[in-house]
């Protein structure tokens, strides 16, 4: 099983998003952890709370990647916006101090949220516990 990495914003890297929407894969989120992707052939694979009905996800204990199929992987990339409703994308920034942090940003109202602050509330839903802001 190869590992769940990616390189943020990479259109070579077969499992970050940017390569998804290169090769002219549409997402479509539905809510945090459930979208419809559709490929350039129209085949629909639909990923809900971050499982996918995909070949890969069924016939390998929920795909190549560690367990995920690059469909998950993307659906963990995006997340909705607080704010506008929009579909945040997971980005890279370099702080005031040099180092690269990970945030969500939204490219229709420019909300961000720490990438740190979202596994949080995304491991609190998968637990069944209250979010906290």
């Amino acid at each position: 099983m190869k590992a769940a990495t990616f390189a943020v914003g990479d259109a070579e890297d077969r499992l970050s998003v940017a390569h998804a929407m290169r090769e002219g894969y549409k997402l479509t989120l539905d809510e945090d952890g459930c979208a419809e992707i559709v490929k350039p052939d129209g085949t629909a694979y639909h990923v809900r709370n971050f499982a996918c009905d995909c070949p890969d996800a069924q016939r390998r204990r929920g795909g190549t990647y560690a367990g995920h199929c690059k469909h998950s992987l993307w659906v963990a990339q995006l997340r909705p916006c607080d704010l506008c409703g929009g579909t945040m994308a997971l980005g890279e920034f370099k702080t005031a101090f040099g180092e690269t942090a990970r945030r969500f940003e939204c490219p229709v109202c420019g909300h961000a949220k720490a990438f740190d602050a979202v596994k949080a509330e995304r491991r609190a839903h998968r637990h069944g516990q209250a979010v906290t802001a």
